[in-house]
């Protein structure tokens, strides 16, 4: 499955990176685009709506290291296959 990791994130509606010292945007977690991850539980919500409980991990800014997470995401965010359609 994939995530759509800048729909489970909210973002300031302003980018307020672009003063950040590019360290500190190196060294951050990426959190757009889409990344492939694991989906082990739906849940729904009081509401109506459904939760995926996914795994996946998130790069760092470089690229050099990741972060393993598991949490809660919406289910427009969870795509069960490949953006591209594979």
């Amino acid at each position: 499955m994939f995530v759509r990791v800048g729909e489970v994130f909210g973002r300031t509606p302003f980018p307020h990176y672009q003063h950040l010292p590019i360290r500190a945007r190196l060294g951050g977690l990426k959190i757009d685009g889409v990344i492939e991850g694991s989906l082990y539980a739906w849940i729904q919500t009081t509401q109506g709506d459904w939760l995926g409980l996914c795994e996946f991990e998130l790069p760092t800014g470089d690229g050099t290291e990741s972060f393993q997470l598991r949490q809660w995401c919406p289910s427009g965010a969870i795509s069960l296959r490949s953006v591209g359609g594979g």
